[in-house]
């Protein structure tokens, strides 16, 4: 279980996703098969890390059962989080 809070796990989940998508389009924009190589194995960090803190927001949200309401920075806005059929749901308003 993580010592963060849910808002703090979220946080973290929304900047690794968008490195990722960062990262996506670097690797498009390049031609030097070493920057490719190198920003592979970022992405990979990355998403290996994605993972785990995708994991451990589910044990949180698991616990508490309900929907919980979280401030989305990337879209301003209020985003619902909770966990179905042991799958992470997004709802934004």
């Amino acid at each position: 279980m993580s010592t963060l809070t849910i808002q703090e796990q979220f946080n973290d989940y929304i900047s690794l996703l968008s490195e990722v998508h960062d990262i996506d389009q670097q690797l498009e924009e390049q031609i030097n098969e070493v920057e490719i190589f190198n920003l592979r194995e970022k992405r990979m960090y990355r998403k290996n890390r994605l993972k785990l803190l995708k994991a451990q927001l589910i044990e949180s949200l698991s616990k508490l059962g309900t929907r919980y309401p979280i401030h989305n920075y990337l879209a301003s806005k209020t985003t619902y989080i909770w966990v179905e059929d042991k799958k992470l749901q997004i709802a934004y308003y």
